[in-house]
């Protein structure tokens, strides 16, 4: 999918506030630690782009606002657990970890195919499956983290 000349993949988890919304880019490649994912703002005044946060290889999704700030999932990597981040109202690379998943976590957490992934004002982080395969191995079905 195309939206202001700017490739958005599938647009899973987008997050809008009052007067941006935040998409997940289409999949890129990193040299260092496989597929990789951007957020692009667009103001929705405009429709033109604002800003666009970058991450070091990993994917990384909008969750929800918290005030002027947007809340990102980092997915893990082959060597670090997911990471739930705060991305300023001016965009850039997430300046704050609000929440570090356990490295103990982090297979698992590469287990899930496709997921919602939800975080609370409690700082709760949730990922659940929304594809049940009926298969005879041990099916991840949710994942809670926080305090």
């Amino acid at each position: 999918m195309s939206i202001f000349g700017s490739n958005m993949g599938s647009c899973q988890g987008g997050v809008a506030s009052d007067d941006t919304f935040f998409l997940p880019t289409a999949l890129g490649k990193s040299s260092s630690s496989g597929l990789t994912t951007e957020i692009h703002a667009f103001d929705l005044n405009t429709g033109k782009k604002k800003w666009e946060s970058k991450t070091d290889g990993r994917m990384m999704s909008p969750l929800r606002m918290d005030g002027k700030n947007l809340i990102a999932y980092q997915q893990p990597t082959y060597d670090k657990a997911g990471t739930i981040v705060s991305i300023s109202p001016s965009g850039g690379k997430p300046q704050k970890t609000v929440l570090q998943l356990l490295a103990a976590t982090r297979e698992a957490e590469n287990g899930f195919y496709r997921t919602r992934r939800v975080f609370d004002e409690r700082g709760r982080f949730y990922l659940a499956s929304e594809r049940l395969t009926g298969d005879e191995e041990k099916e991840k079905l949710i994942m809670a983290f926080g305090p």
